[in-house]
């Protein structure tokens, strides 16, 4: 053990050798948070799939602001972060300065945050000791950002701009539940979180449809153009729009999304003109 007293000096050393690591974290994997009791701290790191809009909650302190975000980790597990008070402002203020301009994946670190359980789903919350990081230079947020990307389908590729959704989000999901909600009817409107890994991107059914420009349904063809059976009208200009079939699967089971028009672009990051220009050569990205 090291001791100072009141004469003691420091000489600072413009000397660096590369052997001290500028962060020093310890991760905590999703699935083993659950063995940290309320008391115990934890570092965790994630690319944000989802951020909820602020709320302004009334404690005994009186009133203070709540956010809560998504983090999904290589594994494709999603993780509830919920920051209070001055963290919602902190948080907000790093990620307008740090965050990608294009859809590169943004990542993010947590330290010392606590685990907390309530109606049997984990989820992790700020304490007073809590630090944030956004897309800072260390192996594990490049290796994650990595993995996360989607590769790019053609040199002609476009950036899009990232795509920013504030969902009522009731539940994470896995593909079995979701399929069980399907097949029950109820609660079609809702909107869940399902994290998943894309097997293939199926083309048999084609990857665009011919749309109404104004409702996006399929126009049925005519003799002289186009009809909109929704709108009862006919279309003189359809617009050709993206329909993406993607078979994915994750621990519980293997079903098929469907992607339409801006969600699909930016998910394969070309714009639907540019496969227009080059016909129909194009089968998988």
């Amino acid at each position: 053990m090291l001791q100072f007293s009141g004469s003691t000096n420091f000489t600072p050393q413009e000397y660096d050798d590369g052997k001290i690591p500028r962060y020093v974290f310890e991760f905590v994997h999703f699935e083993e948070l659950h063995k940290r009791d309320n008391q115990a701290h934890a570092d965790v790191i994630g690319v944000i799939i989802n951020i909820t809009p602020i709320e302004e909650r009334t404690s005994v302190n009186g009133k203070t602001d709540i956010m809560s975000l998504y983090l999904r980790n290589e594994s494709g597990d999603i993780l509830k972060v919920t920051l209070w008070d001055g963290y919602v402002s902190v948080f907000d203020k790093k990620l307008k300065k740090y965050k990608h301009a294009t859809i590169e994946p943004n990542v993010a670190i947590f330290t010392s945050i606590l685990v907390k359980q309530y109606k049997g789903e984990f989820f992790v919350q700020s304490s007073r000791s809590t630090t944030i990081y956004i897309n800072i230079d260390i192996p594990e947020a490049i290796e994650l950002a990595q993995s996360s990307k989607v590769a790019n389908v053609m040199d002609e590729s476009v950036n899009l701009p990232p795509l920013v959704v504030h969902p009522k989000v009731n539940k994470v999901k896995t593909i079995s539940e979701i399929l069980d909600i399907a097949a029950s009817g109820s609660n079609m409107n809702d909107v869940y979180h399902c994290a998943a890994t894309v097997d293939d991107i199926l083309v048999k059914n084609g990857w665009y449809y011919v749309s109404c420009p104004d409702c996006r349904k399929t126009v049925s063809p005519t003799e002289t153009g186009f009809k909109c059976d929704h709108c009862k009208v006919d279309i003189a200009y359809p617009k050709t729009r993206f329909r993406l079939e993607l078979q994915v699967k994750d621990r519980t089971d293997t079903t098929i999304f469907v992607l339409f028009d801006e969600v699909a672009e930016q998910v394969v990051q070309v714009k639907l003109g540019k496969w227009g220009r080059l016909g129909t050569a194009w089968t998988t990205p």
